[in-house]
């Protein structure tokens, strides 16, 4: 069979609902290990999927990407994981390894991948492919970003994430096959990948410790990862007629990193030190990244349930069990 290297470029690089093979003979259950700036989101999704369906919930470990390549590569048999997640490609070496012990038949998933999964579907009739895109794909803007923006992304990330849309897109409308696009903004929640923002942020206010930042004016649409999955899970079941298509995934709202640090600091009492200007800005931090939501909210009855607030809130409580 077939086993997969996820990129982090996706959330989780397709949905596949309609059809899933047994992981491998003897285990009646999928196991995932790897990157975990991806292992809050896998997991959600891994839950939903046990919830919603016939088949066991994924098992899911967080041990980092080459940890999970190096269990990945370690053979071939119910002992070993049949995916893992990883946040940078493939070393040459970790191909020579897992060749070494008879894994051979690895994808990794990003454009290539994409691509490699819808041709591997022609055959398979299934209900709907939900394809994951990134608000990447859209460049640097000035206002909220539309679906009918012209798309001109100038990282490698951006232009792979676009790719892989297109190849979608095509495959939906030329061959009529039932697959739809998310493009995700700012997913905040549980279990999050330390060194991303929130969960900085949250660490250093429950420690008392000084947190370094960029620029208070930056701005983001964040939305909570609950909701995220709430939409993968409506657009599983979308119909005929939205295939094809591309839909923003985001709150339509925008909050700059002030207001995240100022409500964090407030919901944990603490009295940590913002240290502005201490962490480096990014490039892309200079556009907008807001999602324009208008033809999300046309097309699916969805909505984001969690304010802002509400999910710092959750996040902090889930950081404090940790």
């Amino acid at each position: 069979m077939i086993r997969k290297l996820s990129l982090v470029a996706a959330l989780v690089s397709s949905a596949l609902i309609g059809s899933v093979a047994s992981a491998q003979s003897g285990r009646d259950y999928i196991t995932v290990v790897g990157s975990s700036t991806v292992y809050p989101f896998t997991t959600t999704v891994a839950e939903q999927f046990g919830k919603a369906g016939k088949f066991k919930t994924p098992k899911v470990e967080s041990t980092g990407t080459g940890g999970g390549i190096k269990l990945f590569c370690g053979g071939v048999g119910v002992q070993y994981p049949d995916i893992v997640n990883a946040s940078r490609a493939i070393k040459a070496t970790e191909v020579d390894s897992c060749s070494k012990a008879g894994v051979k038949d690895i994808v990794e998933v990003n454009l290539l991948g994409t691509v490699n999964l819808l041709d591997a579907c022609e055959s398979v009739d299934y209900r709907c492919l939900v394809q994951t895109g990134d608000a990447f794909e859209y460049g640097l803007k000035t206002g909220p970003l539309k679906e009918s923006d012209v798309c001109r992304p100038d990282t490698l990330h951006g232009i792979t994430r676009l790719g892989a849309t297109l190849y979608a897109q095509a495959r939906a409308r030329n061959l009529g096959r039932p697959i739809v696009t998310l493009r995700l903004f700012s997913v905040y929640g549980p279990r999050d990948h330390p060194r991303r923002l929130v969960p900085r942020v949250i660490a250093g206010a429950l420690a008392g410790t000084p947190i370094a930042l960029s620029r208070p004016e930056i701005a983001r649409d964040w939305v909570y990862v609950d909701d995220i999955v709430d939409l993968y899970m409506e657009a599983s079941r979308m119909p005929a007629r939205l295939a094809g298509g591309v839909f923003n995934a985001g709150s339509g709202r925008a909050s700059c990193i002030a207001d995240v640090v100022e409500t964090v600091l407030r919901l944990t009492g603490s009295r940590a030190e913002a240290r502005w200007g201490a962490f480096p800005a990014a490039a892309h931090d200079a556009g907008c990244w807001v999602a324009d939501m208008r033809q999300t909210f046309d097309a699916f009855v969805w909505r984001p349930r969690i304010a802002l607030e509400e999910g710092l809130e959750r996040a902090i409580a889930a950081l404090r069990h940790e």
